[in-house]
């Protein structure tokens, strides 16, 4: 029996800004022939709202988010698969041997509409509902008429029952590579940082990536230095067994190693920068994701369900 598709949610408001976001999903979901949700939310009326009026908006939303759905669905799919034989067709032309690991897979993208009661329990129930294994989004979503949603707010908050929260990407620009290609993952003396590395391996295997690691230069605390080079060993230890390709750099001296990390990002031109939630404020003290390269935010696990398998 075929194991149901997974789906990649992506929050909608009907701006046209939403299509990066909708880009960066379908380039992640056609490598696994994953599905794509475009999901807009309404508020449910309390006692005394006007049920009449909260109908008529929810069809219309439906009618909206289900046509935008539909035109991107044959849109993408119709340009990704030609550029596909076309670059299939120029590699058979150049050698005899073509390279499996790239197919074409076809992604439905659907359109959907959440009405809640409580915003984030309530998608935190679609999104396990759903069998979603992603959200890619801006940081700022909303309709027109509302105050926009800061994503990284309310998704670092939405809890479930295994982990603190749910992974999820941040995009400001469309796509610059054809593929995510290189991801780049600070290492860190943090004892957490073993959470992250069964986050790299389930990436890079299903997207097909590179790891390019970057670590902090000389530390002056021993108990840091050995912190380090224990989970240095730990993430080469579990990527040579499962033969994923990586790389090992210093971070500069010069600089405060989060700018370091974002001047490794913009020197290879990274596909993604993989952090945990936690570290959401040391990279972006001003609380925006102000940079160009997706940034993919993951959670630990509870503390009881930490074990590394």
């Amino acid at each position: 029996m075929d194991e149901p598709k997974k789906k990649i949610i992506v929050p909608w408001d009907f701006r046209e800004e939403a299509k990066v976001s909708l880009l960066h999903a379908f380039q992640l979901a056609q490598v696994r022939g994953d599905d794509i949700v475009l999901l807009t939310t309404i508020e449910k009326p309390g006692l005394f709202g006007k049920k009449e009026k909260f109908t008529e908006q929810h069809i219309e939303f439906k009618k909206q988010i289900e046509s935008a759905a539909s035109a991107y669905n044959t849109q993408l799919n119709e340009e990704y698969k030609a550029a596909f034989l076309v670059a299939q067709q120029s590699q058979e032309q150049a050698s005899e041997q073509v390279s499996n690991e790239r197919v074409y897979e076809h992604v439905e993208i659907t359109g959907d509409v959440l009405c809640y009661n409580n915003l984030r329990n309530d998608f935190r129930d679609y999104y396990f509902s759903n069998n979603a294994n992603l959200v890619v989004t801006r940081q700022y979503v909303g309709q027109e008429g509302k105050k926009p949603e800061d994503m990284v707010d309310f998704l670092l908050k939405v809890k479930s029952s295994r982990q603190e929260g749910i992974p999820f990407i941040i995009v400001n620009k469309a796509p610059s590579h054809k593929y995510y290609t290189d991801l780049v993952v600070p290492v860190t003396p943090n004892r957490t940082f073993k959470e992250t590395v069964r986050w790299i391996i389930q990436i890079s295997s299903y997207y097909h990536c590179n790891v390019n690691l970057i670590r902090p230069p000389a530390l002056n605390d021993q108990a840091q230095k050995f912190d380090l080079s224990t989970n240095i060993n730990f993430v080469k230890k579990y990527l040579d067994e499962q033969d994923i390709v990586y790389g090992l750099k210093t971070g500069n001296r010069k600089s405060r190693f989060e700018e370091s990390v974002f001047e490794f990002v913009n020197m290879i031109e990274a596909d993604l920068l993989i952090l945990m939630s936690d570290q959401f404020s040391t990279y972006f003290t001003s609380k925006v994701v102000n940079v160009d390269t997706p940034v993919m935010f993951i959670n630990p696990l509870l503390k009881k369900l930490q074990n590394f398998n």
